[in-house]
Order: structure tokens, then sequence, then C-alpha cells
């Protein structure tokens, strides 16, 4: 959800006295705080992200958070720059509840949808891809049990970057090693 619309809802919800507009303030205090000096990446995504760089394969980012609180994130953890292009809340109408914002990443990148693997961690944006014709990868939580509820229509299910990293980098080197011989 877009954050205007999670704020509506959780008025709503719980039944608050107070505006959405101030939660979306608290909100983005709290997010810009832990973006900003805490959030950090899943293991092997860096890696992995270079590799894609270094072969020259193109990488988008579809978030629905705003450049003010992924950008510090990227740039801390060092990755910004691995990135060709940013879908995001200031680009997209609509949340992951709309292919939108995946659309755009692949547009952006001049992919077709067919050449695109989306990964994702939430449910609703999983069926979103999923169902507008993407490849899918579930991204678990490491440690915790998969829920094929949750990620039942992910074409396949990861707990970190890990494996992608290996076998993408073994299929580089083998065509390496082939090319030149």
């Amino acid at each position: 959800m877009k954050l205007e619309l999670a704020a509506e809802y959780t008025v709503e919800l719980y039944g608050l006295n107070e505006k959405p507009s101030d939660i979306m303030r608290e909100w983005l205090d709290m997010a810009e705080y832990e973006f900003k000096c805490r959030v950090g990446l899943k293991p092997y995504a860096k890696e992995l992200l270079e590799l894609l760089h270094g072969l020259g394969i193109p990488v988008a980012a579809a978030t629905t958070s705003r450049r003010s609180l992924y950008r510090p994130a990227l740039e801390r953890n060092g990755i910004l720059g691995y990135f060709d292009a940013f879908s995001d809340a200031e680009n997209a109408e609509r949340g992951k509840d709309s292919p939108e914002i995946f659309l755009r990443a692949a547009e952006m990148l001049g992919k077709e949808i067919k050449d695109c693997i989306v990964f994702e961690d939430t449910p609703q944006a999983i069926r979103t891809a999923k169902k507008a014709g993407f490849t899918v990868a579930a991204v678990a939580e490491k440690g915790k049990a998969v829920d094929s509820d949750f990620f039942g229509s992910a074409d396949m299910v990861i707990e970190d970057f890990t494996g992608v990293f290996k076998e993408l980098k073994r299929e580089a080197e083998c065509k390496k090693i082939f090319a030149v011989n």
C-alpha cells in the first residue's frame, strides 16, 4: 500500500483521532532514521549486484518507498550505483497491489516482462508481479518456515541471494571458459 492509503486505513481500522497526515509524518520520521542508519542488506545482495553489473545485466528497484528513504540506505551500503532505474512511490500512481510499479521498472530498463525476474518479500506484491507475467522469486526471511499461502504463486523461494549469486557466477565463469576455447 502507498503510505497515504496505509495511514488512512490505519486511522479507520483503529478508530484513531489523529489525521492521516500526522501518522504519515511520524512513520516517515521513524523510517528515515532506520533507512539512514540501520537498514542492511540480505546476504550476497551486494555481491549479486556487483556480478550483474559486471555482466552488463541491468537492474531496477521497484519500491513503494520514497527516494528520500531508500537512497540513503543504498548509498550507505555501497550499492546505489548498481541500479540502472528506480520505479518508486514518486513515479507510480499505485502501490504493489497494481502491476504498474513493476511494468514501469521493466519499461525503464527497456526489457520485456518475460526477460525480467522480480524478487519480492510480500504476498500481495508476489501475486501482483506473477499475475502480470513476471518470473517471481519470493524472498523469505532466513530461518522462518516457508508458508505456501504466503509464497504460493512465486516461481521460486529463496532465503537470501547466496544461491542466486553462486549459480549466476558459476554460469558466467563457464561462459568465459567456453568463450575463450
